[in-house]
């Protein structure tokens, strides 16, 4: 698959990884695997208001030429990918230098905790989550082997899987991409 470049006249673009069937208002472009959802996002966008242009693609493989955004999110997304290295990288690829990465996640949630949501999960059907949450330590030590100059976070909240009965804290993450490529 060629990598395209965003639609329309030059501008700063947001893309949203994850964007399941309601992508983030200042998002330009979604990405989602589930074709479902991404169908839903265009239904709903495209009578509400000139919504991001939403595909069906990988965030690991991201079908965006390099440099063409000049931010991406993912709300609650990565602690459903494994390797944090891989999605760190392709992100950096697509963002022009300086650009934002921000990540809204879960930190991890004590061990036991951990293993009783996975069995939750899988006594309801549902996929087990691939991993307890974001360490904060973790991605700030990856992205700056990853070619971001800056990783802030804060502490924004809680976040709820599975609905109410496993909670932890949230936070919200800004990398900064660096000049050159990683």
């Amino acid at each position: 698959m060629g990598r395209a470049e965003p639609p329309g006249p030059a501008r700063k673009y947001v893309l949203e990884l994850g964007c399941g069937s309601h992508p983030a208002p200042n998002a330009q472009i979604g990405i989602d695997r589930d074709f479902a959802a991404v169908r839903a996002a265009r239904a709903s966008t495209a009578c509400d208001r000139p919504g991001p242009v939403c595909l069906v693609a990988d965030a690991l493989r991201l079908p965006l030429a390099d440099g063409s955004v000049s931010g991406v999110l993912a709300r609650g997304m990565l602690h459903h990918i494994l390797d944090l290295t891989a999605i760190l990288r392709e992100v950096r690829r697509v963002l022009e230098p300086g650009g934002t990465f921000t990540v809204v996640d879960a930190v991890p949630m004590p061990a036991d905790r951990y293993a009783e949501l996975c069995r939750y999960l899988q006594a309801r059907g549902h996929p087990i989550e691939p991993r307890n949450g974001v360490d904060p330590a973790e991605l700030g030590a990856l992205a700056e082997v990853t070619g971001y100059t800056q990783a802030d976070w804060e502490e924004t909240g809680r976040w709820q899987h599975a609905g109410e009965a496993f909670t932890s804290p949230a936070l919200t993450w800004t990398l900064r991409a660096g000049s050159g490529a990683s």
